[in-house]
């Protein structure tokens, strides 16, 4: 099991270095320029690509920057998209205190401004530090808040995913199976793969955890 999710992230490992490449230069670009959109986007997606690729420290960085930048208008960037960048790097860092601090910022912003996507991706930063800590119980009520206040495409399905995953470490299989091949099925019909393909992997953990270990296997 562990030498085919290897498989797979070197494989994948490919494209993100290559994405990387080109984002650096889009970075570039939108500094020369002193366009906020083109750099803060570029911000944004460098977060998302060092975070799988480990580059935690610099995708913090990132994420840190695309944040300032969302609150310029013209950079037209979404606090809550920057958050969520933020809270994956934290997560894959362990770093619960920040996850928590990002969760109580965007619960705050979130109230001031009435944004309900806001107050989602607060409860996914909750989540994740539940997570992070352990507590996967916790993590559970917070993905499923999530999902109750997220009125976005990106957020209800990042919310379900999220949602199988706790459900998986918390032992409940048959709800990780049911909410992963929910995923799989948007990832298929919308081209979704950045959230389609873990689920797959959760939906084979889940399967193998069951006594399903051929299939669970074919799956991963």
């Amino acid at each position: 099991m562990f030498y085919s999710a290897l498989g797979l992230a070197l494989n994948h490992r490919e494209q993100f270095t290559e994405s990387y490449t080109y984002l650096c230069k889009s970075l570039k670009l939108g500094e020369e320029t002193k366009s906020p959109k083109v750099t803060g986007y570029a911000c944004l997606r460098l977060s998302m690509t060092c975070s799988s690729l480990g580059y935690l420290d610099d995708a913090v960085t990132y994420g840190k920057r695309a944040r300032d930048l969302s609150d310029d208008p013209d950079a037209d960037l979404p606090l809550h998209r920057t958050d969520l960048a933020l809270s994956i790097a934290y997560w894959y860092r362990g770093d619960v205190r920040k996850l928590r601090k990002v969760s109580a910022e965007l619960l705050d912003k979130g109230r001031k401004r009435s944004d309900p996507r806001c107050l989602a991706a607060c409860e996914i930063a909750s989540g994740l530090s539940h997570i992070g800590a352990g507590d996967f119980q916790a993590a559970t009520e917070g993905f499923k808040a999530a999902l109750q206040t997220s009125i976005d495409p990106l957020l209800i399905q990042s919310s379900t995913l999220m949602l199988g995953f706790a459900y998986l470490a918390n032992g409940q299989y048959q709800e990780a199976l049911s909410l992963s091949q929910e995923v799989m099925d948007f990832s298929e019909k919308y081209g979704f793969e950045s959230l389609g393909t873990p689920a797959l992997g959760f939906m084979g953990y889940a399967l193998a955890a069951t006594g399903d270990l051929d299939r669970g296997l074919e799956f991963i």
